[in-house]
């Protein structure tokens, strides 16, 4: 008995510890507007949160045009405007003790950030840590941080994550970024789970271990009950029958970001606009709304008209250009994205975002769920953000070593 003890005692220390960590782990998703999500207010209106998805998606159009400005060797690239509220939310801990918060999982994001420790949300303290490390001021990666109103300190600390299938993974010294700021421009969470591209992502801080790709399934909004799922490692895999493989662009200024060639777009099965040159997209967890060019938008947003047999309403909702009382049941157009790999088709969930609550509503009203804006194209030679809603039941998968991201229709309220 006493040497099943100790084995016992060996096997969980063994998933504690990065070395010991199994090749792969899974983790849960919850919306920010889901009811199991610690920020859910009951008393919010779909306009309010549609409100909010605008606020958020043109907060990271701001976000790239001043990302292209700045170098990738420097630590000012890694800090911009974050996400607020308009996204998928994981659970991860800082220190010794862990203390847990809830972060913004944000693909586009080089860097985790934990917010000040007097905020009301996510009380990490790291004078109570006993393995917390500021990064020495004369590094290579400066202490000291602040640009467009951020001000924080370079960090390191034991990252904790409670997993679905492994117990709870630690991994010690991560670099992460300690907001100074209140709240830290993240909007009510805490902080940010940086899992872009970037040399300090958490995926690339990951143990040799824990192979570099990650994959999600975004479960769709509707399904308020059910949270999504996120693989690391050896699980994170997409294949089977619908999955598209497209190579990701090593582009020197998005080297950070997963960017892909964007051949065309399509309304059914007519072109709406195409690039004979290299067109680049960015897929971002960490952006609500669908991104385009305006010279791609206007086309786009012409032939839905023309597909679609009803008169488009006026919505207050600056911010979304197309909008219609749908009835139950009614067909809307597919939306295709021809990227260098092959289409993905996005269907009504993916490209129509419901801005009244229809289960009080005999019709609902869903606005297209696509932003138009020059200024992106003109300045940052980027024809679209992928946002999170046209990434609702796919499953997503990066693969950093490969150079591939993986598409692939499925149910993930199944998964």
């Amino acid at each position: 008995m006493a040497a099943y003890a100790i084995l016992l005692l060996f096997f969980f220390f063994s998933i504690l510890l990065p070395n010991g960590l199994a090749s792969s782990f899974t983790i849960d998703l919850i919306h920010y507007d889901s009811p199991k999500s610690p920020f859910f207010n009951s008393s919010e209106t779909f306009y309010d949160r549609v409100l909010r998805d605008i606020r958020q998606s043109d907060s990271r159009i701001i976000e790239y045009l001043l990302s292209s400005s700045a170098t990738l060797g420097d630590i000012s690239s890694i800090v911009q405007t974050r996400p607020s509220g308009a996204g998928y939310l994981m659970s991860i801990s800082l220190g010794t003790p862990p203390v847990q918060f809830w972060a913004i999982l944000d693909t586009g994001g080089h860097l985790t950030w934990n917010t000040a420790c007097d905020s009301t949300i996510g009380s990490y303290d790291p004078s109570r840590s006993s393995t917390y490390k500021p990064v020495p001021y004369d590094s290579r990666m400066c202490q000291q941080i602040y640009r467009w109103g951020r001000h924080g300190i370079l960090s390191t600390d034991t990252l904790t994550m409670s997993t679905s299938n492994r117990g709870t993974v630690a991994f010690p010294n991560v670099i992460f970024g300690r907001s100074l700021k209140k709240n830290g421009n993240f909007g009510r969470s805490a902080g940010i789970a940086g899992l872009g591209a970037g040399p300090l992502s958490l995926l690339n801080q990951l143990p040799p271990s824990v192979p570099k790709r990650f994959a999600y399934c975004l479960v769709a909004r509707t399904l308020v009950g059910k949270s999504s799922k996120m693989d690391f490692g050896g699980d994170a895999i997409v294949s089977g029958e619908g999955t598209v493989n497209i190579p990701l662009i090593s582009n020197p200024k998005w080297k950070a970001f997963y960017s892909v060639t964007l051949k065309a777009i399509a309304v059914g099965n007519k072109i709406v606009w195409s690039n004979t040159e290299t067109a680049n997209a960015l897929i971002d967890s960490g952006t609500a709304l669908t991104i385009v060019a305006a010279s791609a938008y206007d086309h786009l947003e012409s032939e839905v008209k023309c597909a679609i047999n009803l008169t488009p309403v006026k919505f207050d909702a600056k911010g979304l250009g197309l909008c219609y009382k749908f009835p139950r049941d009614f067909k809307v157009p597919d939306i295709k994205f021809v990227f260098d790999g092959g289409e993905v088709v996005l269907g009504a969930m993916n490209t129509f975002r419901p801005v009244t609550d229809e289960n009080k509503k005999k019709t609902d009203v869903s606005c297209l769920a696509f932003r138009s804006t020059e200024s992106l194209k003109r300045q940052t030679e980027v024809d679209a953000i992928i946002g999170n809603i046209a990434q609702q039941n796919f499953r997503v998968g990066y693969d950093l070593a490969k150079m591939k991201l993986a598409m692939k229709p499925t149910d993930c309220a199944r998964q």
